[in-house]
């Protein structure tokens, strides 16, 4: 008997303004090569009053390469900005962050803010 292939959650993201001024990106779903364009133009989609960008990646089952890049992009343009970038990772997106080294450059929370 075998088991059913995997079936990756489907992919979304949403943006909302928390209390605190910041800007909340929230992917659920994967980010790869297919999906991670979407979510580069959502962080570089700036907008007036923006006191951080919190990407949410709770929800988030699976980075790769071209996610990573996003990341570090995400950091370097809000560094030019002086906009802080902040990550909200779930344990699999923080352990490759780690692994990758990537997360010694990103501030990473434990969760957005309300």
């Amino acid at each position: 008997m075998s088991l059913p292939p995997h079936e990756p959650p489907p992919f979304s993201l949403e943006q909302r303004r928390a209390q605190d001024g910041s800007r909340v990106v929230t992917v659920r779903g994967e980010i790869d090569l297919a999906t991670a364009p979407e979510v580069q133009q959502a962080l570089g989609a700036r907008q007036d009053g923006e006191t951080a960008l919190v990407l949410d990646l709770l929800g988030t089952s699976f980075l790769d390469s071209s996610g990573i890049r996003v990341l570090v992009e995400a950091h370097r343009h809000g560094a030019a900005q002086g906009v802080p970038f902040r990550v909200a990772g779930s344990r699999p997106v923080r352990e490759l962050l780690e692994t990758t080294g990537v997360a010694a450059h990103l501030e990473l929370v434990d969760a957005p803010p309300a």
